[in-house]
């Protein structure tokens, strides 16, 4: 319409988004299938945050596979971890949780993990969830016999959940065991990847998955796999007392430099639209 050049950029998918309404009426449905097929017609360049999205569109829209698609992960501010109030380290190895916790984003796997394993070994970890809990959950680790286990820290605002975040020895990620998270990629995966901690992912196989793996970010478990939980949890144990810093794959993921990528996606969309 304005003869610009512009960038269509999905930062989550549109109608394959995991929190999209189901109950929307087949006109407002073939409405938005119209929106997004002349979007993804009509853009210069297309970005998605991860090839989960990408492949999520091109589902719906297969004609459309052409130069123009490109892929910018989402990253983590460095300066977020600049300047953070030092807490006190636990004598427990300590497993962060940051982020709210409800439904199928549960910590039952690790609770179960820890109710397998021998008293005194249980007792040699902490598990400290910063954030919103749902109270079924929070029931349920108060009837366990590994209760002493967990420490919830309700509600804090950012910079004091980094503090937490910092203080821990290892950050726990939990992604919806379900198809259609396969492509999803946290926001919070790159702030653990920022914190320089190792990741304990439960995860199903997908693009958090293969992130997590193929940068050496941490340990990525099924959900389901207690004997594989168990045996993550005890090697991190054991790795505790290596020397922690933040990987150098992880320098990719800082916003820094991923803002030079987009401006020079940006740059490239008006160079060729003005030949």
């Amino acid at each position: 319409m304005t003869g610009l050049p512009w960038v269509a950029d999905f930062r989550d998918s549109w109608i394959g988004w995991v929190s999209a309404p189901q109950w929307r009426p087949v006109w407002a449905r073939r409405l938005e299938e119209r929106m997004e097929r002349a979007v993804l017609r009509e853009a210069d360049r297309i970005l998605s945050v991860s090839r989960g999205v990408q492949e999520d569109l091109l589902s719906r829209h297969p004609h459309l596979r052409d130069e123009r698609w490109l892929q910018l992960a989402n990253g983590y501010d460095s300066q977020d971890f600049t300047g953070v109030p030092a807490m006190a380290k636990s004598e427990r190895f300590t497993l962060t949780y940051s982020g709210s916790l409800y439904g199928r984003r549960n910590p039952a796997p690790v609770l179960q993990a820890l109710q397998g394993m021998e008293p005194k070994l249980a007792q040699q970890f902490l598990v400290r969830i910063v954030g919103r809990v749902d109270e079924a959950i929070l029931a349920a680790i108060k009837s366990s016999t590994v209760r002493d286990c967990f420490e919830h820290i309700p509600y804090v605002d950012h910079r004091s959940s980094i503090a937490y975040l910092l203080a821990g020895d290892a950050a726990l990620l939990i992604i919806d065991d379900a198809a259609e998270t396969r492509g999803i990629v946290t926001g919070k995966v790159y702030e653990y990847i920022g914190a320089g901690l190792p990741i304990l992912a439960l995860a199903p196989e997908g693009d958090a998955a293969e992130l997590i793996r193929q940068n050496h970010f941490g340990l990525v478990v099924a959900p389901a796999d207690g004997a594989a939980l168990q045996a993550a949890l005890l090697r991190l144990l054991a790795e505790r007392s290596k020397v922690r810093r933040r990987p150098e794959s992880a320098e990719k993921f800082d916003r820094r430099n991923l803002t030079g990528q987009l401006a020079q996606i940006l740059n490239a969309a008006v160079t060729d639209t003005s030949r």
